[in-house]
Parts: C-alpha cells; structure tokens; sequence
C-alpha cells in the first residue's frame, strides 16, 4: 500500500479472519496493539513484531473510502458465493454416495470429485474406461502411415473441464505422500517426460473412476489403508437467512453494517 502498510509481506491472505480484523482496525483508527489483542491465532501472534514493523504510515480519508468500498464488495460477493455453495450442497445430496467414492481416491477432494461427477454424469453412459478416456480427451491421437502405427499427443477432443480437473488431481498426487498411483507416476517419469506421466496418471485415474462408479466401490490401497473422507454439511435450506449470512461475515473477521431502510 502506497500509505508505507505491507501487510502483505507478513499475512499470506490479508483477507483472512485474521487479516480482516487488522485492516477493520486501522479502519477504526485503532492502534495496532490493541487490534493485536483482538487476534487469537498464536501462528500470526508469532509475527506479531513483523506486523508493527509493515504499518509505519497512516490512511487518507479517500483510502479509507476506497477501502470501506471494496471490503463491502468483498462481503457482497462471499454471501453470494455462500448462497451458491449452498445451492450446489443440496443439488448434490443425491449423490452423496458417488460423491464418497471419488472423494476416497488419493488427489480428490469434495470439490474436485463433485465437479467430476458433474461433468460425468451417469456413468452408465460410457460402456468402458476407453470410452469415458476418450470423451474427456486424454487419448492420445492414433496415425497410420505406410502401415505403421503411431501415437501423437492426447486429442484434447471433449470435456475441457473433466481434463483440466483429472490433471489438476494428477499434480496433486505426484506431489503428495507415497502410494500406489504415485508410484505409477514415478515409474512412468523414469521413462518420459514429466507431462506424460501426468497425463498418464490422469488417464489411469479416470479409469479407476469408471470403475469404482460402475460397481459402486471405494479405492483401497493394497495395505487396506482407506483415506478419511469428510464432506461438508448439507443444508436442508437451500437459501442462506440474513442472520446466517451476517454470522458467516461476522465469523470471518468482517464488520457488517446495517442499512438504513429510509435511504
């Protein structure tokens, strides 16, 4: 900030519940030590010198303005997207079990397994793991010359979004803790390039996926290892009250005003 406060040196989201509460404080006009005792998390508290040392200037009433102005668009679009989670939770309560199985592969979390299953659908509409590999695009392009067959890059023909999702689970997986699929990966970097075992692996994870959802079954490492699963809360209201959403903000380190109705 050009006022000489780099909070952004020392908090990695200056948005955060504890962020807030210092920026909401300056706000105030409130010195840093008693917006310091506001804070309860002992891993920012450590920091608590480096914070005194990145506000060393003071806030125009125009940046004060400016602020004020963003921190409301900041809570206008969070209860937005709190409705559209919302929303999103109790659309998918049907399929909580498939949610479950995708949720139990290494790599997948709730968001990235709901929005595989979005895209998939019912899976009863592929016959095989070809079929679904293909659809999403991670086949790789097949070319026949002077009777020789040869194979090109994936053919990226499909569901752009099933392919950026199972990628994004791949890289996940390869930097993450030992296990089966990571070795498979390993095995195949030894040999190619860092991309194709990505690619690869994300090809073998949708194959797994097919399967688990065809005989509705969970991934199990070889050792009977389960990953904990842990889905969010379904709402049985799809749409968020006031106070809910004010709690939300409130929670988060926000400061809500209430309107004035004659206005």
């Amino acid at each position: 900030m050009r006022n000489g406060i780099r909070l952004s040196d020392v908090l990695s989201d200056i948005f955060g519940k504890s962020g807030m509460i210092i920026i909401n404080g300056l706000i105030e006009g409130k010195p840093i030590d008693q917006i310091l005792k506001m804070i309860h998390n002992s891993r920012i508290l450590k920091k608590k010198d480096e914070i005194k040392r990145t506000i060393c200037g003071e806030i125009s009433e125009n940046d004060l303005f400016v602020i004020r102005q963003s921190i409301e668009c900041i809570s206008q679009h969070d209860c937005q997207i709190a409705q559209y989670e919302d929303r999103i939770l109790k659309n998918i309560t049907p399929d909580k079990g498939n949610i479950e199985i995708l949720v139990s592969i290494p790599g997948i979390g709730f968001t990235i397994g709901s929005s595989i299953l979005a895209e998939i659908g019912n899976i009863r509409q592929f016959d095989n793991s070809k079929q679904l590999v293909s659809w999403s695009g991670l086949s790789p392009a097949v070319y026949e010359s002077a009777g020789k067959t040869a194979h090109g890059h994936i053919t990226k023909r499909g569901s752009k979004y099933l392919r950026t999702m199972l990628i994004e689970s791949a890289q996940s997986i390869a930097r993450g803790k030992p296990n089966r699929l990571k070795h498979f990966f390993s095995r195949i970097q030894s040999r190619k390039s860092y991309k194709k075992a990505i690619v690869a692996l994300a090809r073998k994870l949708l194959s797994i996926i097919h399967h688990l959802l065809s005989y509705h079954e969970k991934y199990v490492e070889p050792s009977g290892n389960e990953k904990k699963i842990k889905l969010p809360d379904i709402y049985s209201d799809p749409v968020m009250g006031h106070d809910e959403m004010i709690h939300i903000l409130t929670q988060a380190g926000y400061i809500v005003h209430k309107s004035n109705p004659d206005i």
